[in-house]
């Protein structure tokens, strides 16, 4: 039986909904129509324009969920939120959940609140330099109905799941990663425990013949998997991978990226690669030549003797901690702060990393700055305070504050959503303002 046709056999004779209909939503319209379904329904919250051969019934507004009920299967985009009554629906899946259900043998899963992008990049890379047959997909920003004519038997695939692609699933990885988790995304779950149980879903229905691959100490639910629970350990510049599977060891210079915290992904690529067979010896040689991800600690450049450096996926105080610590005391100034997601954040410990590594200035961006000032405060940290009105005015800010051969660190420890799109377009707006900042004049 062909890719094609297991998909044909989940989805035959079933009434069908897409629910949403963004990215993932447009990609599940334009497979079932390939598959030659007729029988296909649309339900967004936002009103849409439909497809020029859509003949089925198109729902929006306030009750679009109200539907859910009436259908066999419900292809639910990630960004969908449903109303808890939902919650226990059968029908309720998604196109990671079927592409599970069909080809979960051959995929790599890596979740987690930081670091699942990286380390499921870092493996796709090596996979590729390995064998020539790997696929990246998922919350990276590939729907995976987008990949399947590129499968073949020995296809590694590898997926980045979000905890909104991980809700629903009833399928898992072959082999499943868990980076870390940190509180985030709290205006959309009841609570952290909620939010962590979610992204538990990624090892939930494994069976004795699946891994799960996690820092030491860090999954403690049960599992039938094979449990790789890892320790990372540095000696001088030498990192010791000491684990349940395997122990092996990574040189101090075996990345070309920025941040110790790397080496955990790197540590998770690894071993998901000894899991399929592969040596790490082998595998090792190809991880330096893996450039990183837009973003995610990212060097700008060096603009008036300044180096600039974004690192705009930091939206929790955790990865803006890990980023200081990157440049050991090189950082001069950071610009932080953005959308108010919990009034309860907690930015002591990212307080007291800024006094320890001596950054000297703080330019807050809107709104989240008045709560770490206050953190601030209670530690006794002086340091140079500006509240600037944007971005284009922080930048103005650090080009006229920062010292020359010091960093200047976008790391706003908070989400974008009240000025920007997302964390990608704080990122690109702040290296084109950078890079062409030098043909201003700064007073």
């Amino acid at each position: 039986m062909s890719n094609i046709d297991r998909f044909i056999e989940i989805f035959k004779d079933k009434k069908i909904l897409i629910l949403g209909f963004g990215r993932e939503g447009k990609s599940s319209y334009s497979f079932l129509k390939r598959l030659n379904f007729g029988n296909i329904d649309i339900s967004d919250g936002n009103k849409i324009d439909p497809p020029n051969d859509f003949n089925g019934e198109l729902f929006s507004g306030e009750s679009y969920q109200e539907v859910i009920n009436n259908y066999d299967i419900v292809l639910k985009s990630p960004g969908v939120k449903l109303d808890k009554k939902f919650h226990n629906s059968q029908n309720i899946s998604s196109q990671v959940d079927i592409f599970l259900s069909v080809f979960k043998k051959q995929v790599i899963g890596a979740t987690g609140t930081k670091g699942k992008s990286t380390t499921s990049s870092m493996i796709y890379h090596v996979l590729s330099n390995i064998t020539g047959n790997s696929i990246l997909a998922g919350n990276i920003g590939v729907p995976v109905f987008d990949i399947i004519d590129k499968i073949d038997d020995k296809t590694h695939i590898v997926l980045e799941l979000s905890c909104h692609q991980l809700q629903f699933i009833k399928n898992n990885p072959h082999i499943s990663i868990i980076t870390n988790i940190y509180p985030e995304h709290l205006d959309y779950y009841e609570n952290l425990e909620a939010y962590k149980q979610t992204k538990f879903n990624i090892y939930k229905y494994q069976s004795d013949e699946d891994y799960i691959i996690f820092p030491k100490g860090f999954v403690t639910e049960k599992t039938e998997s094979f449990k790789i629970e890892y320790d990372l350990i540095k000696v001088k510049r030498q990192y010791l991978v000491s684990n349940s599977f395997e122990n092996f060891d990574m040189k101090g210079n075996l990345l070309s990226i920025f941040g110790e915290h790397n080496y955990y992904n790197a540590a998770n690529c690894l071993l998901a690669v000894r899991v399929l067979g592969y040596d790490t010896k082998e595998a090792s040689k190809y991880l330096n030549s893996f450039k990183g991800l837009e973003h995610r600690l990212e060097y700008v450049g060096c603009y008036s003797g300044i180096h600039f450096v974004n690192d705009s996926i930091s939206t929790i105080p955790e990865t803006s901690i890990m980023a200081i610590k990157s440049f050991s005391g090189k950082v001069d100034t950071i610009i932080l702060g953005g959308m108010i997601r919990d009034e309860n954040v907690d930015y002591s410990e990212l307080c007291r990393t800024m006094k320890d590594e001596k950054v000297k200035k703080i330019i807050f961006l809107p709104e989240s700055g008045k709560l770490i000032v206050k953190y601030l405060l209670q530690d006794l940290f002086k340091v140079d305070i500006y509240n600037a009105k944007n971005l284009d005015d922080a930048i103005y800010i650090a080009f006229k504050e920062t010292r020359k051969g010091k960093y200047c660190l976008l790391s706003p420890a908070a989400a974008s959503y009240n000025t920007f799109k997302n964390f990608e377009e704080r990122g690109r707006i702040f290296k084109e303002l950078v890079s062409s900042w030098e043909n201003r004049i700064i007073l």
